[in-house]
This record gives structure tokens, sequence and C-alpha cells, in this order.
């Protein structure tokens, strides 16, 4: 299990600032490692072809990291936020430099409160991304997350690992010691560095229980080999 302090915001902060760096967080959909970069980008497309667009569209991603979702969305306004201070200010400067007249609300804040200055029910899509099983509280995610979806919301949209699925992958490259010959630098379980829960669709189905009924559900690469799922969630 993580060690980290999951109730000192501070120990949480600069925790996340050093997995940013260690799992190069900011080129992630440029990740070295081929599959990965394949699973990540099909995942994207997934989650993209989820949303509903028009030019009026305005999309919130909580947890917005360095701006690459958010960068994807074809059309309409761009919102986010994100823990690390530093990801905002590049996510900000990239849209600012690429749409401008696209640039939303882009702002520093905690996936468990929400900051102010995101408003409910001001959102046509709202995107978490890779987020949810690194917050210590996910229900408090969902909550919050349930107090903003309005009735113009059209596509709320959740991905995460399937963290079972993926250990027992790792495991049998491990088997044939393969594991750090084709996938260097990364950990033999993150639920023991950057992962604070191990998502499914038991425990998915729990943490939105009674805030969102699940629509439909998705895998990444494929439907049969679901390394990432894409949840589609509707308001209770």
């Amino acid at each position: 299990m993580n060690p980290i302090d999951r109730n000192d915001p501070v120990a949480l902060k600069d925790w996340n600032e050093r997995m940013i760096d260690k799992y190069d967080l900011i080129n992630y959909y440029d990740h070295p490692i081929r599959i990965i970069r394949w699973i990540e980008r099909r995942r994207l497309r997934k989650m993209l072809d989820a949303l509903v667009m028009d030019d009026g569209a305005d999309t919130l991603e909580i947890g917005c990291g360095a701006g690459q979702v958010l960068m994807a969305v074809p059309k309409g306004k761009l919102h986010g936020f994100d823990l690390s201070e530093r990801l905002v200010e590049l996510t900000r400067g990239k849209i600012s430099d690429a749409f401008p007249h696209r640039l939303g609300i882009i702002v520093s804040g905690d996936a468990q409160r929400w900051p102010d200055e995101i408003h409910a029910g001001s959102y046509t899509n709202i995107l978490c991304s890779e987020v949810i099983e690194h917050i210590p509280n996910p229900r408090a995610l969902m909550e919050e997350l349930h107090r903003v979806v309005g009735p113009d919301t059209k596509a709320v949209i959740v991905s995460t690992p399937n963290e079972p699925l993926i250990n027992r992958l790792k495991n049998f490259f491990i088997s044939l010691g393969l594991f750090r010959w084709l996938f260097p630098n990364i950990s033999k379980d993150m639920t023991e560095e950057w992962h604070l829960s191990s998502f499914d669709i038991p425990l998915m189905e729990k943490t939105c229980a009674g805030l969102f009924r699940i629509t439909r559900i998705q895998g990444a690469p494929f439907d049969a080999l679901p390394v990432r799922y894409i949840f589609t969630l509707k308001k209770l």
C-alpha cells in the first residue's frame, strides 16, 4: 500500500509533484514505450468520441494535467483544474497559444474540494481521465462531480486503469523475466507508488452508488482487453 499520508495536503501535493516528474506526465501521450503510447491514445480516442460536440460546448476536465486531453477536444470552451500549479500554468499557456478564443477557466484545485471558479451546471461535457485512482477519497470526487453536473450536461466520462488486469499482465511478464526489459522505470504495482485505489468495475459501482448510474463501459485498447476502463455516467 502507498505510504503517503492521505490526510496531509502538503505532503500529498509534494508527492504528486514527484510522481509527475518520475512518470513524465507532461509527455505521457508520447510515452517512449510504444504499447503504452498506443493504449493511451486508444483510450483518449474513445473518451473524445463519447463527448457531445458543438461550437457552444463547454468541456471541463477534472485533473487536467499537462493539457493533452483538453487540447484534443475539437470544439468549444476548455476548462480544467489540477492539483499541480505548474501543470495548470502549462495547460493555460498551451490553450492560450493554440486556441485563445477557446480558453476558459484553468485553475489549481483539489479534486476532493473543487475550486470556487468551477460553477455547477455550466458544462456540456465533464471528463475525468486517469485521476480518480490518485485521489485519497474517490467518493468525495464523485460527490463534487454530482454537485456540478447540471441539466445541460450531456456527457460525463471517467477513465481508470483496470488495476487487477494490469497487475496480472505485469506478473506474467515478470515470470518470464521480461518485465524490466519491456517496461523500464515502471512500478511492478502502481498501488505501491502513485495509485491510491485499485479500480475495477465493482469499485467504480461502489464509488458511484446513489450518485451516478454507469450507462456504458468501454475498454482500451479493446473491450475484450480492458487495460483501461472508460465509464459513461448519468446523474441520479
